[in-house]
């Protein structure tokens, strides 16, 4: 577990998603082409996902 949270970074070339056509497929590459460094903790929120069940409950 990394101590001083806030403090910390993350440098990754890539972004989370795998999907190319996805807005989110190299989220970060500027920054680790560039050398600068992503804070380790989250921000505020950007997008919320809902999962609900359809009507017969699945």
């Amino acid at each position: 577990m990394p101590r001083h949270l806030a403090e910390s970074y993350l440098h990754m070339p890539g972004g989370q998603s795998d999907n190319p056509s996805s807005p989110y497929y190299d989220a970060g590459w500027q920054a680790w082409a560039k050398g600068r460094p992503t804070p380790l903790l989250p921000g505020h929120a950007q997008h919320t996902l809902l999962l609900v069940p359809d009507a017969r409950g699945r």
